[in-house]
């Protein structure tokens, strides 16, 4: 299913907000963990986006699902990070 550029924005949006999640989690000085998981997920970021560009990954769904576990879980550690 093709949706243009309204489309695209959300997903754009997303990725941009979860890969500035995974910077400034690597930016963290406190929890080397945190660090860790950030890396981690923002190499994996970095891999998918390269391979979506010669190829359509995102539509397996797990290909999808990784995609959403990678943006999300750094998203989660900063949250419960803010909270201590």
């Amino acid at each position: 299913m093709e949706l243009g550029v309204i489309g695209v924005l959300p997903l754009v949006v997303i990725v941009a907000f979860g890969i500035a999640v995974q910077i400034r989690l690597l930016r963290n000085k406190e929890s080397q963990f945190a660090r860790g998981i950030a890396f981690g997920c923002l190499m994996g970021t970095l891999s998918l986006l390269i391979h979506s560009g010669a190829d359509f990954n995102l539509q397996i769904p797990s290909n999808a699902a990784l995609f959403l576990l990678l943006l999300a879980l750094p998203q989660a550690i900063a949250g419960r990070l803010e909270n201590y």
